[in-house]
């Protein structure tokens, strides 16, 4: 039996994701341009997904959802757990320079080179 999605208002999935994407990066205090090297994308093009200008790739998703500990359900809002988690060597009191997490090498372990 197939529950009902947690989602109840008529939001398109694309604006749905983008805000909950925002509101997590907000939460652990991450910035644009730590989402953009997990994409291996630009900061203007990170910026224009998180705007709706234009939507996130379900492989997109995935590799947010691996790089935060969740699932691409979670991202879409139709699943409640598992919550996000601060990723490994990112955010908060991390200086930069120093952070241990390598979304190149994130990106090819998903996708290959």
């Amino acid at each position: 039996m197939s529950e009902a999605p947690i989602v109840a208002d008529h939001q398109p999935l694309s604006e749905r994701v983008a805000a909950e994407i925002r509101a997590i990066l907000a939460r652990f205090e991450l910035r644009q341009t730590d989402l953009a090297a997990v994409l291996g994308v630009t900061q203007a093009q990170a910026s224009r997904k998180l705007h709706c200008v234009n939507a996130f790739s379900i492989d997109e998703l995935e590799v947010i959802s691996d790089w935060l500990e969740t699932t691409p359900a979670y991202l879409m809002g139709y699943a409640t757990e598992p919550r996000p988690k601060m990723p490994n060597g990112a955010g908060i009191g991390t200086p930069p320079g120093t952070r241990t997490l390598n979304p190149l090498m994130m990106r090819e372990q998903l996708f290959g080179s």
